[in-house]
């Protein structure tokens, strides 16, 4: 976890598609900052069925750190540039971009340096996204930290304030029916343990989920995660607070946080019970007596020391992603992302890994996750890009999109990673796939589309059937 001061940075963003990868994956798009070093694009990422979303705090178009947010289309794969949005009066050290969420035709972008506020942002059409109401912190001129984790449910966000004395906050903000957003509570723990409340925080429905990662309960820096839950009137009210069974000291359990229905995941990116601070995710649910009870505790079969397994999380239904910013390399790590499916026996199958198509030591792949459907975002914010003309932007960063889901067939390679008609692999079907069959018809099995190993009617017919398909 990477706590929240700021960092340095500027961006112009490129959109590349591929399938290449490792292990069950198959990487749809990505994005990258070409346009200066230090930008630490993906440091944060959002997503929902309107947008997938991209802050690159580091940005210093108008002013150093002075941030900015790339919006993609979800289904628009085939080169289009995604959407650039600015901070209006933009200055030197907002960091807009630190952190976002996104729901539908909205979403919620902070800055969390010299701003330190919260923006709301609506679509109003393709691709327009209009600033709509500005979250302001309720301590200003103090170094609070408002806004570095930030949520979004419909008309609820939850923006944290870790550094808050004496042990931080969370703030609920909530838009009424003329389109107004009002802050309607202060979140805090009801104990004295909590340091850094409001690192990390989630929402859905009435429910509020905040990780206190330097908790003290179970030891130094141990962690925690508080259940907040709002009542007929509208207040809230703390629930439950959240230990795992294995707690210790470091184990950094609250650095991520997600909850979808009655089902919660806390990462604890620092957990060491296997190996040293190899990081683990642990799974909560309700008991009969509606009481939070752990139902599960998961990491890699193959994970190996200071991983930081858990260090991201994102939750949809029965699909979770999991960042592991540290994962393989000789270094630092490459960083990879896990794909879990929650099992009807509450336990959760490990069913694909993601990895960048072009893997760095360090380039913190992993340290940002967003699921919409299926398509997972994965934020890489220290990659360094190579330029056309051979000049390196050390911690430009990178954000990556891939096709996730269950693998219902056992083959190996996740299910949303099939595109029927796709002949070039570019998960559109469209005049180049026909044009790549044709020219490999009756020859060879280039454009073999029903598996039979040669290209005839039959492969023109699956084709077609699918023209103009987006996938996945």
């Amino acid at each position: 976890m990477i706590p929240c001061w700021p960092i340095v940075g500027a961006l112009m963003a490129v959109l590349v598609c591929s399938t290449q990868g490792t292990i069950a994956q198959c990487q749809v798009a990505r994005v990258i900052g070409t346009d200066g070093a230090n930008d630490a694009v993906g440091f944060a990422v959002a997503g929902s069925a309107n947008a997938l979303v991209v802050g690159a705090p580091g940005d210093d178009q108008h002013g150093t750190n002075a941030g900015a947010v790339y919006i993609l289309e979800p289904r628009a794969w085939d080169g289009r540039q995604p959407v650039r949005l600015t901070l209006p009066g933009a200055a030197t050290g907002d960091a807009f971009g630190w952190a976002l969420a996104a729901d539908g035709a909205r979403m919620v972008v902070t800055a969390a340096g010299a701003e330190q506020a919260g923006f709301v942002y609506e679509q109003t059409g393709t691709p327009d996204w209009v600033l709509v109401a500005r979250l302001s912190d309720p301590n200003p001129g103090e170094i609070d930290f408002f806004g570095c984790s930030g949520a979004l449910d419909g008309a609820v966000a939850v923006v944290g304030a870790p550094q808050t004395a004496p042990d931080g906050a969370a703030y609920v903000f909530e838009r009424d029916e003329s389109g107004t957003w009002t802050q309607t509570a202060r979140l805090t723990p009801a104990d004295s343990l909590a340091w850094h409340f409001g690192e990390s925080v989630a929402v859905d429905g009435d429910i509020a989920l905040i990780g206190a990662p330097d908790d003290f309960e179970q030891g130094s820096y141990a962690g925690s995660a508080y259940v907040f839950e709002r009542n007929p009137d509208g207040s809230w009210s703390q629930t439950a607070k959240l230990l795992p069974a294995q707690g210790h000291s470091l184990q950094s359990f609250g650095a991520a946080v997600a909850v979808d229905g009655q089902v919660i995941l806390v990462g604890a990116s620092f957990d060491n019970t296997d190996r040293p601070f190899t990081g683990a995710v642990y799974a909560f649910e309700r008991d009969a007596g509606g009481a939070w009870q752990q139902t599960a505790r998961f990491v890699p079969d193959d994970a190996e020391n200071s991983d930081l397994f858990g260090i991201s999380v994102a939750l949809e239904a029965d699909l979770a992603v999991v960042g592991a910013e540290n994962y393989a390399g000789t270094f630092l790590g490459y960083g990879a992302a896990f794909i879990y499916q929650r099992q009807p026996n509450r336990t959760w199958r490990l069913v694909g890994r993601v990895m960048a198509d072009d893997p760095q030591d360090g380039s913190d792949f992993g340290h940002s996750v967003a699921l919409s459907g299926n398509l997972a975002v994965v934020g890489a914010p220290f990659h360094d890009v190579v330029t056309d003309d051979g000049q390196t932007l050390v911690d430009a960063g990178a954000a990556y999109v891939f096709a996730v889901g269950p693998d219902e067939d056992g083959d190996g390679m996740m299910d949303a990673c099939v595109c029927p008609g796709d002949v070039d692999g570019d998960f559109y079907v469209g005049l180049d796939d026909l044009m790549a069959l044709l020219r490999s018809f009756g020859l060879d099995a280039a454009g073999d589309l029903d598996a039979d190993a040669d290209t005839d009617l039959t492969d023109l017919a699956v084709l077609l059937s699918n023209w103009e398909r987006v996938c996945p």
